[in-house]
């Protein structure tokens, strides 16, 4: 009874994730999905589309998936770019909390009933679990497919479960070629600690490949010529290296970019607890899932936090299992028990804070879609907004996007050499810029007057953030109307 009131709990605390996390995290989430189905629905064109189009290295499979959704919901007369994302998203988060507990409820066998209760809440609510499960990205419904994997090799007794194993591992696949490693990684232990016969792991090879193939067939549809995309990856990224152009970063990024971002007693604790499974349990499955994931992405020069998602579900059971074996070899023997209750109260008070300054936060740093869905919302006239440099939240990278784009509202760069002669008389002006440009830039503006109309991340939390980063450049935007 219990965990069923946490599920609803989740669907509630998933959902207003949902509402609140505007935009994307990451370019690739936009672009690549939501731009690349706008192509197909004729409402942009190939030259604006993100380079990996031209490459076909991206798998249409999720684009396919997004443009079903945007033509069932237009039906229905939805049409509102934003509406749409929140209801995306929405269905995004229902499906997450739902795979989530069938998940919880498969592994539960591995964890002793007197930490059950938390396992399910850290499962659903580990501060930063929620706001990757509504993403309509990749690396997400990567993670899902691979988890409904494990819950179907765990609850299903007969040999057929290998095969449909071998379909969601492939599913997971055509979302994100990485999660590769991770199917290798369970097909290893399968075979070597399982000591599952050749014949059941060659009925996930099957299951993989008519995935696969299913993929190439929908890859055909979106690009009008039949190939395969994972192939065009590799050659692309790895055989020519491209995805090092956009930076690289030496093999421990991953644990120091964690420690810095996972906020550190939780990210010290998260660390540690795979560490004493990987020490006291090295045949525990979610080892030979999660280790050679962490150690191919490690060895791989071009490193984004994000590339660690698909793996961000198994992290509740690790803490669990860690602490079993914590009690078991009676490691927490000679801690005075109050002060080990008071340090998981801290931890308790942390994660919660964290949880909701996250779930009321924009998806970005900056809060661009925050700002352009204010416009959007109260501006019909005609508008021009002035940008500073790569400021344009409409555009924050080269290639240009149409789902969000108004037509009343005119973009323009603002040439700071110049002053109040160049705003538009017969238009409302607005001007986006960081929190702190205008501010470090004062000298520009004389005679400008600027009123402040949308903070693209809510005000107090921006507070907070300048607070505990004292000194950092503030990123995040702010829209002003220019009083003429």
């Amino acid at each position: 009874m219990v965990n069923r009131y946490v599920f609803f709990i989740a669907l509630m605390v998933y959902g207003a994730f949902a509402i609140f996390n505007l935009g994307f995290y990451h370019p690739d989430e936009h672009y690549q999905i939501v731009e690349f189905a706008e192509f197909k629905n004729a409402k942009n064109n190939a030259n604006d589309l993100a380079w990996e189009y031209n490459e076909k290295i991206r798998p249409a499979i999720q684009p396919g998936f997004f443009l079903l959704l945007v033509n069932g919901l237009q039906t229905l007369n939805i049409s509102d770019p934003y509406k749409v994302m929140i209801i995306v998203r929405l269905l995004t988060a229902l499906i997450s909390v739902c795979v989530i507990r069938a998940f919880v409820n498969a592994t539960s066998g591995l964890i002793s009933p007197r930490l059950q209760l938390a396992y399910h809440l850290l499962s659903y609510f580990l501060w930063f679990i929620p706001f990757v499960n509504v993403r309509f990205s990749s690396e997400n419904y990567a993670c899902l497919s691979f988890l409904l994997g494990i819950v179907v090799l765990m609850r299903i007794s007969q040999d057929k479960r290998f095969f449909f194993l071998g379909i969601l591992l492939g599913l997971s696949f055509l979302f994100r070629f990485q999660t590769a490693f991770l199917s290798l990684g369970l097909v290893l232990w399968l075979f070597f600690v399982e000591k599952v016969s050749f014949f059941k792991i060659s009925l996930i090879m099957i299951g993989g490949l008519v995935i696969v193939n299913i993929g190439a067939v929908i890859d055909y549809w979106f690009y009008g010529q039949y190939t395969y995309t994972f192939v065009n990856y590799f050659i692309a990224n790895i055989v020519d290296d491209v995805a090092s152009s956009f930076g690289t970063s030496p093999w421990y990024f991953y644990f120091s970019e964690f420690i810095h971002l996972g906020i550190f007693p939780i990210a010290i604790i998260i660390i540690c607890s795979f560490l004493i499974i990987l020490f006291f349990d090295p045949k525990n499955i979610i080892v030979w899932i999660v280790l050679p994931f962490i150690v191919v992405h490690s060895l791989i020069p071009h490193k984004e936090l994000r590339f660690l998602f698909p793996i961000v579900n198994f992290i509740p059971l690790i803490i669990i299992q860690a602490l079993e074996i914590c009690l078991k070899t009676k490691l927490f023997d000679g801690i005075n028990i109050t002060l080990l209750k008071g340090c998981v109260g801290v931890l308790i008070i942390v994660n919660t804070i964290a949880l909701a300054i996250l779930m009321l936060s924009p998806a970005d740093d900056e809060g661009r879609i925050s700002i352009t869905q204010y416009i959007h919302s109260n501006y019909k006239k005609d508008v021009t907004l002035w940008y500073f440099g790569p400021m344009n939240p409409y555009r924050p990278i080269v290639p240009k996007q149409q789902f969000y784009m108004d037509n009343n509202v005119k973009q323009r760069m603002f040439d700071t050499e110049s002053e109040k002669e160049q705003f538009d008389k017969d238009r409302l002006n607005l001007m986006v810029a960081q929190r702190d440009f205008i501010f470090s830039n004062h000298g520009v503006f004389k005679g400008v007057k600027l009123k402040p109309l949308k903070h693209g991340i809510p005000k107090w939390i921006d507070d907070i953030k300048a607070f505990f980063h004292y000194g950092i450049p503030n990123k995040s935007y702010v829209l002003y109307e220019v009083v003429m």
